[in-house]
């Protein structure tokens, strides 16, 4: 019987005790097999860093926001027996993923994607992660990023609730405004949805918005 951390089984077992949604699965599931891959690559052990991967994010149903995940998933795999350096590599994967992002040739108009991007989780009032980071830190492109990121995650279904319409998403946003969550980009965004054409169909609704984007964030922030 493999030991804990190489146990795939034991691995997939906690993950779908956590995580009964079919996207996350799926992510977790790609992740993984991303991992294996940069394991062999590099030599690593395989089997240990792709039950990593495969639990990164299994405690995110239960703990969806930012002030839960992934810190509050920490305590449950100790329980399981995983020991630190996996608890800690699984606590790190923000902090990896913007360091992956760092290492690409990215061209010099984009030369800023890993450090925009790395910051969406975090907030104005400091309370973010993975760094902490207040609102002296964050540019315009990061806090449109928090505000879009978090907008995305309420209109999106989970198992444990419907998707929220943009309404109910903005109005749940709202409290966040502008202690967590900037101002005028949060505006932005409430012209972005206002402007949406009535007749649009629903399938292609986020391909408008993001062709409007850039002109609505335009005359309501520069």
């Amino acid at each position: 019987m493999p030991d804990l951390v190489h146990d795939r089984d034991a691995a997939w077992a906690l993950l779908t005790e956590w995580t009964k949604g079919e996207a996350l699965l799926r992510h977790c599931l790609a992740v993984e097999a991303s991992v294996r891959a940069y394991a062999r690559k590099w030599g690593e052990d395989e089997e240990a860093w792709g039950n990593v991967a495969l639990l990164h994010d299994f405690d995110y149903e239960r703990h969806p926001t930012l002030d839960q995940h992934p810190q509050d998933g920490a305590p449950v795999l100790r329980e399981h027996g995983y020991p630190e350096w996996f608890v800690r590599a699984i606590q790190s994967h923000v902090v990896g993923t913007i360091q992956f992002l760092r290492a690409l040739p990215w061209p010099a108009r984009l030369a800023r994607v890993a450090e925009i991007a790395g910051a969406h989780h975090e907030r104005l009032d400091g309370s973010g992660y993975p760094h902490g980071l207040d609102g002296g830190a964050l540019n315009l492109p990061m806090r449109v990023l928090a505000v879009a990121d978090v907008y995305e995650a309420l209109t999106s279904a989970r198992p444990y609730r419907p998707a929220l319409s943009s309404a109910q998403a903005l109005e749940v946003m709202r409290p966040d405004i502008p202690r967590r969550l900037d101002r005028d980009a949060y505006s932005a965004l409430e012209a972005v949805l206002e402007e949406r054409l009535p007749e649009t169909p629903a399938a292609h609704a986020a391909v408008d918005d993001a062709l409007r984007a850039d002109a609505v964030i335009g005359r309501h922030i520069r």
